[in-house]
């Protein structure tokens, strides 16, 4: 275990306490500072697990936002353990509801504070209780229906669920009907306002879209509605990292943000870009985005390396388990249907089942005896949704391939919910990309005990 001490000095001599860091008039030098930092990061704590992480120095509360959010973006590249301490230091001045939920959405839960003048109204601010893990995210969902027969309605109340699966609370849902996305800013001008003006009334302080955003929408949107703005993937990414358990579904989920990311940095205007003196250093030298790309590439790559091992060890199980001669079966379905209580009712596997999406990500096997005394291997696979991100698919791929190489293939269906045709035919398309086809079906109807008359009938399945 490590604890790491951030340091951010803003002027070229040994960092005290000044009027220059205090006003942060010209903050030309953080940004080399940053520079240097990914690189110590990179030497010195490379696959290190941090148990404390402390920011501090220069009262790191005074930098510009963009600069802020930069020292924190770097800061995920630690690996922290789980009862972990992220100390942030701040001066009571600087202290508001925009720093707070900036630093509780990059995993904050410390607060060191410095009273350096006395504004009768911070000290009162400061001392309201702030509990970073109790700050209520209120959200408004956005949709655009560009097909008479698309059913935008459902997709946002699953929206809703995923929102409600993430800790946000949905306090209102905006549809727009048009040909297409709109191309710069994912909604008209007038959706835009009338968007504004439903989060004013509804006190909202996020966005969420329910199709994957680019780049240039998704700063667009962040710009036009001064909030923050999230899209289906990057939820549902963050469900995926809160629930992942492993160290194998930790570097798959690490892998997917990591790629979400690589196409949604933003650099910094060339005033920015990292100086030096001597030869070799003169120009305007490389750019955070260059840096942050770099940086990137070179996780992407460690990750890799790494899920290369795990797919090793996954063929050779499978190579085991068929030398053995025993039938496999796999057990799928969409997110929440009732898959781990399967698992658990017939082998008694006591896994995690719970009434969410993705309560469960991690692959579990468990040995089934039937009456006539013949063994079968049952595989609880991960949840499948509409609109499944593709970073997901492609580094969850050793995982949802456990469907691909079993003999049987159990599919739960909760005939409970309104979609549950949807859903159906969403597994299937699943399944069909992930190369799964050609397999003996087995599909069974969950939750009929929920629904008066049962009306639901899978025509693909051989049982």
């Amino acid at each position: 275990m490590h604890a790491v001490y951030i340091h951010i000095p803003f002027c070229k001599s040994i960092c005290t306490y000044c009027d220059f860091c205090k006003v942060l008039k010209n903050p030309y030098f953080v940004t080399p500072y940053l520079n240097s930092l990914i690189k110590e990061i990179n030497e010195k704590y490379d696959n290190e697990t941090i148990e404390t992480l402390y920011i501090g120095g220069g009262t790191p509360s005074a930098l510009d936002i963009k600069d802020l959010r930069y020292l924190l973006e770097i800061c995920k590249i630690f690996k922290l353990s789980s009862n972990y301490e992220f100390t942030f230091e701040c001066n009571v001045n600087d202290i508001n509801d925009e720093l707070l939920s900036i630093l509780k959405e990059y995993g904050v839960n410390r607060l060191s504070i410095g009273i350096e003048s006395f504004d009768k109204n911070k000290l009162e601010f400061m001392g309201r209780r702030h509990d970073f893990k109790e700050v209520e995210e209120r959200v408004i969902l956005v949709g655009v229906q560009t097909a008479a027969d698309e059913d935008v309605e459902a997709s946002l109340d699953e929206l809703e669920e995923l929102a409600r699966t993430a800790g946000a609370v949905t306090v209102g849902k905006v549809i727009q009907n048009r040909e297409a996305v709109h191309p710069v800013t994912y909604i008209g001008k007038g959706k835009i306002e009338e968007v504004a003006a439903l989060m004013h009334a509804a006190d909202a302080n996020g966005v969420i879209c329910d199709d994957e955003l680019s780049p240039a929408q998704l700063n667009n949107l962040e710009r036009e509605l001064d909030c923050k703005v999230m899209d289906r993937t990057l939820l549902i990414l963050d469900i995926f990292a809160a629930r992942a358990v492993s160290s194998e579904g930790k570097i798959q989920v690490e892998l997917a943000q990591l790629r979400y990311r690589a196409a949604r940095l933003v650099g910094l205007r060339e005033s920015l870009s990292r100086l030096g003196g001597g030869i070799g250093t003169r120009g305007p030298g490389e750019k955070k985005l260059e840096t942050d790309r770099r940086l990137i590439r070179t996780r992407i790559s460690a990750l890799k390396a790494e899920l290369v091992q795990v797919e090793k060890h996954r063929n050779l199980i499978r190579s085991k388990r068929a030398r053995g001669s025993l039938k496999t079966a796999a057990i799928v379905g969409y997110t929440n249907a009732g898959k781990s209580t399967l698992l658990n009712k017939l082998t008694g596997a006591g896994i995690l089942a719970e009434d969410k999406l993705f309560a469960t990500l991690d692959p579990t096997t468990r040995m089934l005896e039937l009456k006539d005394g013949q063994q079968i291997l049952l595989t609880d696979t991960v949840g499948f949704i509409r609109k499944l991100p593709h970073h997901l698919v492609e580094a969850f791929k050793s995982t949802l391939e456990e469907a691909k190489y079993a003999d049987y293939i159990i599919h739960v269906v909760d005939t409970s919910n309104l979609q549950a045709e949807i859903q159906m035919h969403t597994v299937y398309e699943t399944l069909r990309e992930l190369g799964a086809t050609g397999k003996k079906i087995i599909t069974l109807l969950n939750k009929q005990d929920k629904v008066p008359e049962l009306k639901i009938r899978d025509l693909r399945a051989d049982y």
